[in-house]
């Protein structure tokens, strides 16, 4: 809709949540895309064995009987990241990753985005261990991390230089190291280019939320569970302690939906 109230109008091409770019040109979502792949011809054996073998897990699904091949692009399609005008049009596809993309964010200056993706996904061996990519809107994709950590909620700094995101250990991780506890969630900052990991919350030891950032590009603000209540935190973009900004009983809801009501 252009404006409460208004008369709503339908965009085409789009067919998936909808993330409208800052400068409210490009709309950005994601959508299941069978892969274009040539028949593969089948073995001897293949041809003669009738049975089923499964290496996963969730092979069955309660009313929906046997699960699609997750090893399989083309029986169970990876949800791609695409962009569209806000006007309609042909949507473009960005990315060919063969995995599920999800949690596209919109860089400040609406010229790329920064997404997750688990280039692993299709391992049967491989726990969850999503990593952080970036893509322009020629095509052009980036991979930012591959560390074997599980990464999730990009958010720029207001300069597009930056990101900030949650990391932890993928349970991958913890088997290996042969532990038996789970592994801190902390925020961390990267440069938009790639390069080192700073520790936002090292020395906090609480589960933060997804991030945003002041309008100033100052401080990175998130809410965190506190004995029931959710409070709002605070701590230096360029590290530093964390602050909590509110107490007593509440809870919030959308603390990270605009930097606009943030002072």
């Amino acid at each position: 809709m252009e404006r409460p109230g208004g008369e709503a109008f339908q965009i085409p091409g789009v067919d998936g949540a909808p993330v409208f770019s800052p400068d409210n040109r490009w709309i950005a979502y994601t959508r299941a895309t069978r892969p274009e792949r040539l028949p593969r011809e089948l073995s001897p054996l293949e041809r003669r064995f009738k049975g089923r073998i499964y290496d996963w897990m969730n092979v069955r699904s309660d009313g929906r009987g046997y699960l699609p091949d997750p090893r399989d692009p083309a029986a169970s399609p990876p949800s791609e990241l695409y962009v569209v005008s806000r006007d309609g049009g042909t949507p473009r596809q960005l990315t060919h990753l063969g995995v599920d993309v999800w949690g596209p964010a919109w860089r400040p200056d609406s010229a790329a985005l920064a997404f997750v993706a688990d280039s692993h996904q299709r391992d049967e061996y491989s726990y969850e261990r999503a990593d952080l990519w970036t893509a322009v809107l020629d095509g052009t994709v980036h991979r930012l991390t591959d560390d074997g950590f599980e990464h999730d909620s990009p958010a720029w700094s207001p300069d597009g230089r930056s990101l900030v995101f949650r990391r932890r250990q993928s349970l991958s991780q913890i088997i290996q190291a042969k532990v038996n506890h789970g592994a801190a969630v902390d925020l961390y900052r990267i440069s938009a280019t790639g390069g080192d990991l700073s520790n936002l919350t090292a020395e906090w030891d609480l589960i933060p939320d997804p991030p945003i950032w002041s309008p100033d590009g100052r401080f990175v603000y998130f809410a965190a569970a506190v004995g029931g209540d959710t409070q709002l935190f605070r701590t230096p973009s360029g590290g530093g302690a964390v602050e909590q900004l509110t107490r007593g009983e509440r809870a919030l809801r959308a603390a990270a939906k605009t930097t606009s009501q943030i002072r």
